[in-house]
């Protein structure tokens, strides 16, 4: 049976982030100080050091969650407890600040800090969503069935251009060779599509979701005299909408993969800047306060 890990053992780690968040806010609540609460006050030192000691562990678990060869703990525990002890660290850490705030190392390693809990909660969002989305826009089949696909409609599409004059088939051909699917990972997150024709008389057009060759072949057909051409034309047109079709498909499989693995572009690097402005925190509060 199927276990989430936002469900591990019926929520272990969710229980225990809620009582570490519970008896934060009320150590937090209850402090009777003479000052504002800050995080210079014993609570206070008390609160950031559990928060640092999540940092560390935490980005700890991010390797080892990876680590599918090791026997200490399941990926799932793992992932689990990355999940709500992150979460738990975005309030422990916030209530170690006081709520004070200004343009200094200390309130830079707390903004970096909430950056990758804010980016991992986006992580988890996504997981959560997007794999049932590529499943559906695939109809179940691996990427590499798709470009099968794709293949065999090529070998078709080629064996019908065999059939048309030298500059049909070279027109063809050239645009099947032109298919693009995502040069930068911008154009893979936009499923921008920058295929190309080489049309005699035009030059090189645009051939977005096949469309341009498809409308050179359809003038093609209108001004075709020999039944065979035209046969052949009205064979090719059909192959290229489904060469579309699949094409569409590839495009939004990679579009969805690239969602959901551009929060590690911000999770992983800034968790790395946190643990740095974090040893530059606790450095400046030990010898210059």
């Amino acid at each position: 049976m199927f276990e989430s890990f936002l469900a591990y053992k019926s929520g272990r780690w969710l229980r225990l982030a809620a009582v570490l968040v519970v008896v934060a806010i009320v150590s937090y609540g209850w402090q009777d100080l003479p000052v504002d609460r800050n995080g210079g006050t014993p609570v206070g030192y008390a609160l950031g050091t559990i928060a640092a000691i999540l940092m560390v562990w935490l980005t700890w678990l991010g390797r080892r969650k990876r680590n599918y060869h090791s026997n200490f703990g399941s990926v799932l525990g793992w992932t689990s407890a990355h999940v709500y002890l992150g979460s738990a660290l975005i309030v422990i850490a916030t209530l170690h600040t006081g709520f004070q705030f200004g343009s200094n190392v200390h309130t830079l390693a707390y903004v970096l800090m909430l950056v990758v809990c804010l980016s991992g909660l986006y992580g988890v969002w996504v997981y959560s969503r997007y794999p049932y989305k590529i499943t559906g826009n695939s109809k179940g089949k691996m990427r590499n069935a798709l470009f099968e696909d794709l293949k065999e409609e090529d070998r078709q599409i080629g064996r019908l251009s065999a059939r048309l004059e030298d500059e049909d088939n070279k027109v063809i051909r050239g645009a099947l060779e032109r298919t693009e699917f995502g040069r930068t990972y911008l154009d893979q997150l936009m499923a921008k599509d920058r295929s190309k024709v080489q049309i005699p008389g035009r030059g090189l057009c645009d051939n977005k979701d096949m469309q341009g060759l498809a409308d050179h072949l359809v003038a093609q057909l209108q001004a075709s005299q020999s039944p065979a051409r035209s046969e052949a034309l009205q064979g090719i047109l059909s192959r290229l909408g489904q060469r579309a079709l699949i094409l569409g498909r590839i495009r939004e499989d990679v579009r969805l993969v690239a969602i959901l693995k551009v929060w590690l572009f911000v999770h992983v690097p800034v968790a790395f800047a946190a643990l740095a402005a974090l040893a530059a925190h606790i450095f400046s509060v030990f010898v210059y306060w």
